[in-house]
């Protein structure tokens, strides 16, 4: 039995953070020790490249002080033959002529000098570029079989290695999205407008999870500006009293508003549990999360009395009752809860205080940075610092010439990825029920659909790229879409690129000029019309082997067929 998570922040700082290290530092020598790789070689040449790239970089300073030292010999060559032309062109004193003489001979000798230094230099700078190229090639392959061991499953791997409750798929498959639909109420509407551009999918404890990356589009606004110049003449009285007509010129500027199309990402956890499952709530990042002192105690206890307020009120349909937890209430403050007696089952006084503990981190964890929304059986974590970091696990990111950089961006890289993920899933553990109910159907789980999810395909197309499938006049950035699944025998994917092309338009806006007569200023702006375009692509699923043996084609398990 795996045991339960109680209190995941103490757990991170006294236990998980220092085993993931370890963890992904063992995983990191072992792969060392498989490639059989020769380090000492590698960290020489690497060396190697870094001495000849600063030795160019030296040479290339010196060129460019060299190139501006000639062009101030061109300078002074060419001033002194047009002024030595002024000379014996007009009747100027002879005797600077002797001057001129000197200087030309002086910037032609340094010239001739400077143009063998520029020459040796380009030679020099271009062999060190090819000793540069040479030794970079030598050096990638000193770190071909490291690279070639990192795949779609490292860091996911680890973390479940870590901690055994976080289970990842090889891929987001059809059983996953079916599972959450199916058993859980997930609504796929949810999807219409939104194209999926990273997931990852598994269990948490026999429970379904998602974590996902969206990119949807929204309406916004833009302000475009036009203007227009317009003359006119006034009487005016000069100086001498006298009457007469000067022409004034004044721009008219005018603004319209109009439609334009913004594209969002966003970032979310999707887990399904059976526990509690007629409770809906929702909650966002509250402003007195992890913050102290007099004023802060102030507005808490204001808020406290507001809630106190709500609680009383009988009047709306609204069963809401105060905790004993007052700090737990005023923090979480999921004050739209409609089943009283389900927020407390899920919220036990453990709970509340973990979750307190949770909100009010500063040091450890990303503290208050998440909307927490509970509809039936789903639940949706949707954290701030989710939004900005990579949850892609490509494993190029990895590769590099360089053994150094290689190991110290790998453990990096690692922790972050691991810290994002567990406090992503943090608030779900510190819910005891969650942990104590495991989906029945998990446990004596039958045969499993291994097809590829729409999830998975619409974030195979996003990363060949939405280019590669917008309609020719489309202007700006596209939401794809997919349809169609594949298995190992491949399969057929429909995918349709929705975008916006341009119609420029001019509106003539009104404006009052100093004329005393209103004048249309023209404003050019964009209209925005929905376009798509639908191409259908071959995929295939490789075998873990296969996949392992040629990530640069494959995204973790999926590859193009044509």
């Amino acid at each position: 039995m795996i045991e339960d998570i109680y209190e995941p922040l103490e757990k991170y700082r006294d236990e998980f953070r220092e085993r993931f290290f370890r963890t992904a530092t063992d995983t990191f020598e072992d792969f060392v020790l498989k490639s059989a790789i020769d380090i000492r070689a590698n960290q020489k040449t690497v060396a190697d490249i870094n001495k000849n790239i600063s030795r160019k970089d030296s040479l290339e300073f010196r060129r460019g002080i060299v190139y501006f030292f000639t062009v101030i010999c061109w300078c002074v060559l060419l001033g002194s033959l047009g002024y030595g032309a002024y000379i014996l062109c007009e009747d100027v004193n002879k005797q600077h002529l002797w001057g001129v003489i000197a200087a030309l001979t002086v910037s032609v000798f340094l010239l001739f000098i400077i143009c063998r230094r520029m020459k040796d230099l380009d030679s020099r700078i271009a062999e060190l570029a090819k000793a540069i190229a040479d030794l970079t090639a030598t050096a990638w392959q000193q770190m071909a079989p490291l690279n070639d061991l990192f795949n779609w499953e490292t860091l996911t791997g680890m973390v479940t290695k870590c901690v055994p409750h976080f289970v990842f798929d090889s891929f987001c498959n059809q059983s996953r999205i079916s599972e959450l639909e199916e058993s859980f109420g997930w609504n796929n509407s949810f999807n219409n407008n939104r194209s999926v551009l990273f997931v990852h999918s598994g269990e948490i404890k026999g429970n379904p999870f998602v974590i996902v990356k969206f990119r949807h589009q929204e309406w916004g606004s833009k302000v475009y500006t036009g203007t227009k110049v317009i003359s006119y003449t006034e009487t005016v009285r000069d100086s001498n009293g006298k009457l007469r007509r000067e022409t004034r010129y004044q721009t008219l500027v005018a603004t319209v508003t109009k439609p334009v199309p913004e594209y969002i990402e966003d970032s979310m956890v999707i887990y399904g549990n059976d526990a509690v499952p007629d409770l809906s709530f929702s909650r966002e990042p509250s402003a007195h999360s992890g913050k102290t002192g007099f004023f802060n105690d102030f507005f808490k206890k204001r808020e406290q009395k507001k809630l106190e307020k709500f609680a009383r009120n009988l009047t709306d349909d609204s069963d809401f009752t105060m905790m004993s937890n007052k700090e737990f209430e005023v923090l979480f403050h999921a004050d739209d809860r409609n089943d009283e007696i389900g927020f407390r089952l899920m919220f036990t006084p453990m709970a509340q205080a973990q979750m307190v503990k949770l909100l009010n981190d500063t040091k450890i964890s990303y503290g208050d940075d998440f909307t927490f929304v509970k509809r039936g059986k789903i639940n949706i974590i949707s954290p701030a610092h989710l939004q900005v970091d990579d949850i892609d696990v490509d494993p190029k990111q990895f590769k590099d010439y360089s053994f150094d950089n290689v190991k110290r961006f790998f453990i990096s890289r690692s922790n972050k990825f691991f810290k994002s993920v567990y406090f992503s899933i943090a608030p779900l553990l510190t819910v005891p029920v969650y942990q104590q109910t495991r989906r029945r159907e998990s446990i004596y789980s039958g045969e499993k659909d291994e097809r590829v999810s729409f999830w998975e395909t619409e974030s195979f197309v996003n990363y060949i790229g939405d280019k590669k499938f917008e309609h020719p006049e489309c202007i700006t950035s596209n939401i794809l879409k997919t349809t169609g699944s594949a298995d190992q025998a491949g399969g057929v994917i429909r995918v349709t690129a929705h975008g916006f092309s341009g119609t420029e338009r001019i509106d003539l806006i009104p404006v009052y000029g100093n004329d005393g007569r209103m004048h249309n200023v023209p404003v050019q702006w964009t209209e925005y019309n929905p376009v798509q375009q639908t191409a259908e692509i071959t995929v295939g699923v490789a075998d873990k082997e296969t996949a392992d043996a040629d990530t640069a084609s494959i995204r973790r398990r999926i590859y193009l067929v044509r």
